[in-house]
């Protein structure tokens, strides 16, 4: 073993009673291990928030939104699911849709909903949002909002009232029963207290239309493959249709996550490099401690640049075992919260009730190399302290 790493070792893990450059080494590596697991918590929350945000958007109106560019019904949508199929074959999800704006009504209760026809016999969308019953939109089954449902005493199985409101104003006073199959909460007021889903082919018939839909939804599997759709759609979707993304549809809410990461992740960062700040005092401490053993080190023939090498490596272990317990932390803390989900938030607030985790790779590698990166070159500057020491000096005390 190399002499200067064998000493920097027995600086941290020495058996001595009182000694003081184990006790600041310690210190030294808790304080980094919670720098290191606040600052990736923080990440983890940050990345893990949009992620939730993003997937309860595209849930409901997919990645990509292919409508008429003044939102007008359109019938060829059959030659563009296809084109588009048969391009990218198994990587998206191609739903047709249709919104109408009706009344629904249960018993002496009524209010405004926009009624959503999807193309799926047994597949809505966001299974994950429902709480009761089931997702199968045949027939004359529709699926509620949790807060619709409260609002109109509502439960699985009961029967409401549709009235389209374009009857109203020609007269024609249409007006159909649908039975309530399911009940879903997605923590979004816009579609939780506004939005019910029924079978497109039922809406059709209702507004008396055939074959024409307000839009495409697209659902990509992977989201690496957003480029290549939209350049494909640039170079083949004609006028009058166009398309948006979920993240330009929704570019307010983006921006406002934008916005709030860096104060954030600014404020969680100056107490990582607190912790640094912590290596540093600790490693000058520890050379002022040892000046002594390093002046009969150096009388024995030792080089500074050997000497140096020993704090180098004492500040490589501190960082790498502070970083291996604060990457262990954090890991730990986001895996128990994203199976007990022990810390809630309010749903109204933040769209969901609880405080996602999103555990990356690439941030616990990036965390990893910058904090050992760091923790070592702290070191540099204590180290001009060596310099200064004088054999004959410190020995004779």
């Amino acid at each position: 073993m190399n002499l200067s790493f064998r000493i920097a070792f027995q600086f941290i893990f020495s058996n001595y009673k009182n000694n003081f450059t184990k006790t600041a080494s310690l210190l030294s590596i808790i304080g980094l291990s919670f720098g290191v697991s606040s600052l990736l918590i923080t990440f983890f929350i940050l990345n893990g928030f949009e992620n939730v945000i993003s997937e309860k958007i595209t849930n409901f109106d997919g990645h990509i939104q292919i409508k008429h560019f003044f939102n007008k019904p359109f019938t060829d949508s059959q030659i563009i699911a296809d084109s588009l199929e048969a391009k990218f074959k198994d990587r998206i999800l191609i739903d047709s849709f249709k919104r109408e704006p009706a009344i629904i009504r249960s018993k002496n209760k009524n209010d405004g909903v926009i009624i959503v026809g999807l193309n799926r016999v047994n597949g809505f969308p966001f299974n994950d949002f429902l709480t009761e019953g089931k997702s199968d939109l045949i027939n004359k089954n529709i699926i509620i909002s949790h807060s619709l449902a409260k609002a109109l005493n509502l439960t699985v199985g009961s029967d409401v009232v549709i009235m389209n409101t374009g009857s109203i104003q020609f007269k024609k006073n249409k007006i159909e029963k649908f039975f309530v199959s399911g009940i879903f909460n997605s923590g979004f007021s816009e579609y939780d207290e506004s939005i019910v889903f029924v079978n497109i082919s039922q809406l059709l018939q209702f507004v008396n239309e055939a074959n024409t839909i307000d839009g495409l939804n697209v659902r990509i599997k992977n989201t690496k493959d957003i480029d290549e759709l939209t350049q494909y759609l640039d170079l083949n979707l004609l006028y009058p249709l166009n398309y948006i993304t979920w993240k330009d549809k929704n570019s307010s809410l983006y921006k406002w996550i934008k916005v709030q990461k860096l104060p954030i992740l600014l404020i969680f960062g100056i107490i990582a490099f607190v912790s640094l700040v912590n290596i540093i005092s600790g490693t000058s401490m520890t050379i002022i401690d040892k000046a002594g053993q390093i002046g009969l080190l150096l009388s024995l023939g030792m080089r500074k640049n050997s000497i140096k090498k020993i704090f180098i490596y004492h500040g490589l272990i501190i960082g790498t075992i502070g970083t291996l317990i604060g990457i262990l932390l954090a890991v730990t803390f986001g895996t128990l919260q994203n199976k007990f989900k022990f810390l809630s938030i309010p749903e109204s607030v933040y769209f969901m009730n609880y405080l996602p985790i999103d555990i990356e790779i690439k941030y616990i590698f990036f965390i990893f190399i910058a904090s050992v990166l760091f923790s070592t070159i702290s070191i540099l500057w204590p180290l001009r302290e060596v310099n200064k020491i004088n054999p004959s000096e410190v020995i004779k005390y």
